[in-house]
């Protein structure tokens, strides 16, 4: 294996594990209304 081959392959599972945590997040927003009850501003409600 060549390094730029090397080097291609880190940055493809680079990008790999960063879009799947981008998915995850999405998906959190999008299912489970994104907050999380323990962070400041997490439990607001409708006045």
């Amino acid at each position: 294996m060549t390094d730029q081959n090397a080097i291609g392959l880190v940055l493809m599972v680079f990008r790999c594990v960063v879009g799947a945590v981008m998915l995850a997040h999405g998906i959190n927003r999008i299912i489970g209304g994104g907050r999380i009850p323990a962070c400041p501003g997490g439990s607001r409600r409708s006045a």
